[in-house]
This record gives C-alpha cells, structure tokens and sequence, in this order.
C-alpha cells in the first residue's frame, strides 16, 4: 500500500511544491514577530509572551482567552486525534502479529532514513570541510565548559552533602 499509493502521492505533492514554490513555510516565519493590530502597534498578548508562544497558543491551537471561558472543539485537532486513533485500531485489530509488523517497520525505518540523509549530507560540496570544523577541538571552549561543570559539580555536591547529613 504504502509503495503503490504513500510513495506517489508524497512525490507528486513534492513536485507540486517544487512547481509552484509555495511552500508551508515563507520568509519571515509566521511565528518571528508578533502580529499588527490596525494602529501599527503589536498585539499586547503578544508583547506580554513570546512570539513564538503567542503564535502556538493563538493562531495554532487557538485557546480561549481564560480558563474559565471554554470555547467549542476545534475541528481539525479533532480530526487528527480521530485519524491517529483510528490508525492505532486497525494496527492492533489482527492481534499481536500485526503488531509486531509495526513494530519492525518502526524501528528500521527512521535508520534507514537517516543513513539515507547522512550518505546525501557527506556527498554535499564542503561536506569535509563541515566535518572538519566540527571534529576540530577548541580548547579555549573546554576549558570554559569544565570549569562550568566543575563549579556546578561542586554547588550540586554541596547540596547533596547538606542534605545526608541532615
């Protein structure tokens, strides 16, 4: 099923991304600034939070404003906790062989998509390069991160000491 119907239907909505260059995500993020009432000024909802806060609570889930005003269900995450349930029914509906089906495609997959993702990433131009700096020790930041964590190794044990010998 998934070779004869997933795999097209990915690729052909693939190709009509690539085509008409729309793509879920623009330039600025939809979440980098807080949106404009009609005086100019920024939301003050949003000024008092993040924007990436106001944008997940607002425009995403769409909460209500307090919680002591509820509002309706909103239709599409119903609709995906209905799909997502619905999938999980028909993967435990045949018992435990079906199951252990899943399970074996669940564990392989994300490995084979990432040695996918890592023979695509080490054949890039300066691919040997990226690796090189990333390999290349910087000792002026290690000596920062363990005096940090030694200092923190330190208050921690002090605090666990105080608190054996309670």
């Amino acid at each position: 099923m998934l070779v004869l119907e997933g795999i097209p239907l990915f690729l052909i909505e693939l190709g009509i991304g690539q085509k008409m260059r729309l793509g879920s995500l623009g330039s600025p993020l939809p979440w980098a600034s807080c949106p404009q009432l009609a005086n100019g000024s920024a939301v003050p909802e949003c000024e008092k939070s993040s924007e990436t806060a106001y944008f997940w609570y607002r425009t995403t889930l769409d909460v209500s404003p307090a919680i002591d005003q509820p509002e309706g269900l909103k239709w599409w995450i119903v609709l995906c906790l209905i799909l997502a349930w619905t999938i999980v029914f028909f993967i435990v509906m045949k018992g435990i062989q079906s199951s252990g089906k899943v399970v074996y495609f669940t564990s392989l997959f994300p490995y084979i998509v990432l040695t996918i993702f890592f023979i695509r990433g080490i054949t890039l131009k300066g691919a040997s390069a990226g690796l090189a700096h990333m390999y290349t020790p910087k000792v002026s930041d290690r000596k920062e991160i363990i005096g940090s964590s030694g200092t923190y190794s330190v208050l921690t044990s002090d605090n666990a000491l105080r608190d054996v010998t309670k």
